[in-house]
């Protein structure tokens, strides 16, 4: 979980590019940059240009560096 967090702090930081994969109602994956955490929902917002995704810190299954 640290090493997650370390990759999630560091795309919203230095802007970079991270591959998330989390559990909604199958396993999803999308690439993007963290543009915000909700740290009172316990999501983290992907963005790229097509499409934004909130995701559940708790149902995230993967966390890496594109």
């Amino acid at each position: 979980m640290a090493e997650m967090n370390a990759i999630i702090y560091d795309s919203v930081r230095k802007d970079l590019a991270i591959a998330v994969s989390w559990l909604d109602e199958c396993n999803r994956r999308e690439w993007g940059v963290v543009k915000g955490i909700d740290r009172i929902e316990n999501k983290i917002k992907l963005v790229r240009v097509d499409g934004v995704w909130w995701v559940p810190i708790e149902k995230m299954l993967q966390v890496e560096r594109v």
